[in-house]
């Protein structure tokens, strides 16, 4: 008896770990988008700095990479602890170039939209708000059309100034709970604050890699240099985060395979 309650607990505890009780391991590959003209010191390169990118988000994440190797046809190998097939692909795969963007505005104060067909109409700002239909954090709601914001750069045009993404001080992004908070530089802040005085009612937009992934409405300038970026869940912010504290990839990747070792 006392030997099968034995084997009992064993395979137990094999089955608690084949079900998750253990860091999971995930083995990726990509390829890189390098242009064919590119010469042999130059993919290097951009195959170093790759490298560089991703093991500075597993840090950034906190998650272990034991193994990161480009092959001998370009191919980078990723073998990551302590994360789940899908989040390393996002992760670590993403290209993640940032942009802020400001409502292209009437000299009336309306919202320029766009129907999908191409049709433009105006709303007023308040007509601007996330869809659940769409998934956007921003569409644009008149009586007869639905469309998306015409986006222009993010100018302050008192100071002729552009946010950009090194507006952002370094490891100046933070995960919150539904939030995602950056901290700017002292010229980052100034400009900051000079466009959310000009876009107070109206949304400030933010697109990685040209998709917009939030548009927080303003609703004051933002005078101490940190934004507060509400409406994003707490796994989504911190992924964000470590993506954008450790920069956007060289080139974008595409994902070949990915495995975990069967358990």
């Amino acid at each position: 008896m006392r030997a099968g309650a034995l084997l009992a607990a064993a395979t137990l505890a094999l089955l608690a770990a084949c079900a998750g009780g253990g860091d999971s391991t995930v083995t990726l590959s990509f390829r890189p988008e390098i242009p064919e003209s590119t010469n042999d010191l130059n993919t290097a390169a951009i195959l170093d700095a790759t490298v560089a990118t991703i093991r500075a988000r597993a840090v950034a994440y906190g998650i272990d990479v034991p193994e990161i190797e480009a092959g001998t046809d370009n191919t980078i190998t990723v073998t990551a602890t302590g994360i789940d097939a899908q989040t390393a692909a996002q992760l670590l795969g993403t290209q993640a170039v940032l942009a802020f963007k400001r409502p292209l505005l009437t000299v009336e104060g309306i919202v320029a939209c766009t129907t999908a067909e191409g049709e433009a109409f105006g709303v007023l700002p308040e007509n601007v708000n996330p869809d659940d239909a769409s998934g956007s954090p921003a569409r644009c709601f008149s009586r007869d059309k639905i469309g998306d914001p015409v986006w222009a750069p993010a100018i302050a045009l008192a100071i002729n100034e552009e946010l950009t993404a090194a507006a952002v001080q370094g490891n100046g992004w933070a995960a919150r709970d539904d939030a995602l908070v950056a901290r700017f530089t002292p010229a980052g802040a100034t400009t900051l604050e000079a466009l959310t005085e000009e876009i107070a009612g109206y949304p400030l937009a933010i697109f990685l890699d040209e998709n917009l992934i939030a548009a927080p409405r303003v609703n004051r300038a933002i005078t101490n240099g940190e934004a507060f970026i509400a409406g994003i869940d707490k796994a989504a912010a911190r992924l964000r985060a470590a993506q954008l504290n450790a920069g956007p990839l060289p080139v974008k990747l595409s994902l070949l395979s990915s495995a975990s070792p069967a358990t």
